[in-house]
């Protein structure tokens, strides 16, 4: 009997055990949250898709009903092609804007950083300053043998920047920098 009381009870964890494994729990949270959001603009297309549907349908039948209440579902009647074309179009659509939206914000974003990184590279110690300017020549040279875009050029001297004038960045700039360069690789 007392092997069986032995078998149920549960080991005893040394004193620093408990602290890692709620560090884990928490990395392994942290990691499922910003690594498994969907895009801002897959949402968007996701949202106008849910609204076509919410508010349309092609069968009158259905559109009275839902409109006594009886279903779920749109109340506008509207003809079948133009159902399946507000079905499809207007999440595409959606999706397309908010992409370049969200786009055209991370770029003012990456313009504004290097302007930040440009004022505290100013103050670096001399013999830091001469290697961010090697780097940033050798990135230069590149551009005009047209090698790079104008945006990759912007891009690669932002991460340039980066090592030499970084401060702490934040869980938002973190995920925003983890979602930019998971969708470029």
């Amino acid at each position: 009997m007392d092997r069986m009381d032995d078998f149920f009870q549960t080991p005893r964890k040394p004193p620093g055990e408990t602290r890692n494994e709620l560090k884990e729990l928490l990395q392994f949270i942290n990691r499922q949250i910003f690594n498994q959001i969907p895009s801002v603009s897959a949402l968007a297309g996701i949202l106008a898709g849910a609204w076509v549907m919410s508010t349309f349908t092609a069968s009158p039948i259905k559109g009275t009903l839902a409109e006594w209440g009886f279903i779920q579902g749109g109340t506008h009647v509207v003809s079948s092609n133009t159902y399946k074309f507000l079905s499809v179009a207007l999440p595409l659509l959606a999706t397309g804007l908010t992409a370049y939206a969200v786009q055209k914000g991370l770029k003012a974003f990456r313009e504004m950083q290097i302007e930040l990184s440009e004022a505290r590279a100013k103050t670096l110690p001399e013999e830091k300053r001469a290697g961010l300017q090697a780097k940033l020549a050798a990135l230069e040279t590149a551009r005009e043998a047209g090698i790079l875009t104008w945006n990759e050029y912007r891009t690669k001297m932002a991460n340039i920047y980066q090592p030499f004038v970084k401060k702490p960045a934040s869980k938002v700039e973190e995920l925003i920098v983890n979602k930019v360069t998971a969708k470029i690789q």
